[in-house]
C-alpha cells in the first residue's frame, strides 16, 4: 500500500511488511518501501514489556532522489536508527547527500518558499505526538555544487542535528572549494583557499 504523512515531503509507495508477535516483542522482520524514487529498508525489534530491554529499528534509505524545495536537487542515502532511551526515543544515524544541485536564484520567491517550508515542519514538528532525542551527522558524498544568482560555489558540509524534535540544533562546517565564487551585494568574491 501507499502511506503519507505530513513529516515527509514525499509518500511512502508500495508499502511491504512482515512482522510478527511473541510473548515480549514485535520483530520487525522486514520492511520495504519505494520513497522519491529510492528503496527504503527497514527491519528491528520493539520490546513490549516494561523493562531494560533493548529495542531498535533500523533504516537504510538507498537512491532517492529529492528536488524540494524546487530548483535545490539531492540524491540521499541515509541509515538510522530508532532505539527507545530511559527519557524519550533517540534518532541517529548518517545521512549523505550526492549529487547536490541548487539553481534556484536568491530572491524573494525562494524566501517566502522557506518560510512557507519552515512553517510546513514547525506544524509538523507541533503535531508530534512523540517527542524524538537526534544526533544524525548529515554530509554530503561529493561537493555541493550552487550555480546560481549567489555565484558557482562547491562545497563540502558535514553537520550534527542534535537535540530533540520539539528543540532541534544543527552544527557544523562547511567548507567553500577554492575558486569558487561567490556574489554578494554587487559585488563578487573569489575564494582562493
Amino acid at each position: 500500500g501507499n502511506f503519507a504523512t505530513a513529516l515527509i515531503p514525499f509518500p511512502l509507495e508500495n508499502v511491504n511488511c512482515a512482522a510478527r508477535l511473541d510473548e515480549k516483542h514485535l520483530i520487525l522482520d522486514s520492511a520495504s518501501a519505494e520513497l522519491a524514487g529510492g528503496v527504503l529498508t527497514a527491519g528491528g525489534t520493539v520490546s513490549l514489556a516494561n523493562n531494560s530491554e533493548v529495542s531498535n529499528i533500523w533504516m537504510k534509505l538507498r537512491g532517492a532522489g529529492a528536488n524540494y524545495p524546487e530548483d535545490v536537487r539531492s540524491e540521499i542515502d541515509a541509515d538510522l536508527n530508532l532505539t527507545p532511551t530511559a527519557s524519550q526515543p533517540a534518532l541517529s544515524g548518517e545521512v549523505r547527500l550526492r549529487h547536490s544541485l541548487v539553481t534556484r536564484a536568491v530572491d524573494e520567491s525562494l524566501r517566502t518558499t522557506l518560510s512557507l517550508l519552515l512553517e510546513k515542519l514547525v506544524f509538523a514538528r507541533n503535531q508530534s505526538v512523540l517527542p524524538l532525542s537526534l544526533k544524525v551527522r548529515i554530509r554530503n558524498g561529493d561537493p555541493l555544487l550552487i550555480s546560481n544568482n549567489l555565484g558557482r560555489i562547491q562545497a563540502d558540509m558535514d553537520f550534527v542535528v542534535s537535540g530533540d524534535s520539539s528543540n532541534p540544533r544543527m552544527d557544523g562546517i562547511i567548507r567553500l572549494d577554492p575558486h569558487s565564487r561567490l556574489a554578494l551585494q554587487n559585488r563578487t568574491f573569489n575564494i582562493e583557499r
